[in-house]
């Protein structure tokens, strides 16, 4: 009569736990399928989501070519012929202003290079002219210092000898010297001269000053017949 009792509990224990067993190890199958199922109802909904996004931005570019298209037929549409000529002409004349400016600036560009060179020509030439001044002033220097050694040579002679040798002389070289004499020096010189030279002289004295070059004096006129001079060293 124990035995029956005992039996009976050992044996609803074993069923209870085989049910125990059972719902534990199918619960994680189930909640695995379910999360499957769930993931991938989730990357369906996701790839349509994409699909639907994709399809109304391709309809919105079909939408936009399709208003550019129409906008540029009306914008034609509303130009007639002649003005559709005239545009073409003035944008045919824009470009050849754009490339008579080009040409007008690669001109300026070319002057502005030939205005330097002209103004370094410039430069050079004034160099060489203040170069040749001085040397000039140089000549005028020295032709000028030995005129003065001439005169003052003159007026170291003897008054006789002087108005020897000045009564033969060209008259404009004549007067030339005596102008740069002392009145001093000059006087007993012209009273010794010949009188025909003297008067002629006296003349040109009392008249203003004539210009004359100190070439004129080294090469004096020598058409009438005079005499010889005698060389004078003056150096």
């Amino acid at each position: 009569m124990r035995l029956l009792p005992l039996i009976i509990l050992i044996s609803v224990s074993i069923l209870a736990l085989k049910v125990i067993s059972i719902v534990f190890t199918d619960a994680p199958i189930s909640i695995g399928i379910t999360e499957v199922s769930a993931a991938e109802g989730d990357g369906t909904d996701d790839e349509k989501a994409a699909e639907e996004k994709n399809k109304k931005e391709g309809e919105a570019d079909d939408f936009d070519q399709i208003l550019a298209g129409q906008e540029k037929k009306a914008l034609t549409q509303s130009f007639t012929n002649s003005e559709i000529q005239l545009l073409q002409n003035l944008k045919k004349r824009r470009a050849q202003l754009d490339k008579r400016a080009r040409q007008i600036d690669l001109q300026a560009k070319l002057l502005v290079a030939a205005e330097q060179q002209l103004e370094s020509k410039i430069l050079k030439l004034q160099a060489l002219e203040k170069a040749i001044k001085a040397k000039l002033g140089e000549v005028n220097t020295k032709e000028a210092n030995r005129f003065a050694n001439l005169v003052k040579t003159y007026e170291t002679m003897k008054p006789k000898e002087a108005a020897a040798i000045l009564s033969i002389l060209d008259i404009s070289i004549m007067e030339k010297i005596t102008r740069s004499m002392s009145t001093k020096k000059l006087a007993p010189i012209l009273a010794k001269m010949d009188m025909k030279a003297a008067r002629a002289l006296t003349i040109r004295l009392a008249q203003p000053p004539m210009e004359m070059t100190v070439g004129d004096i080294a090469a004096p006129n020598t058409g009438g017949k005079k005499k010889g001079l005698p060389k004078l060293n003056l150096e």
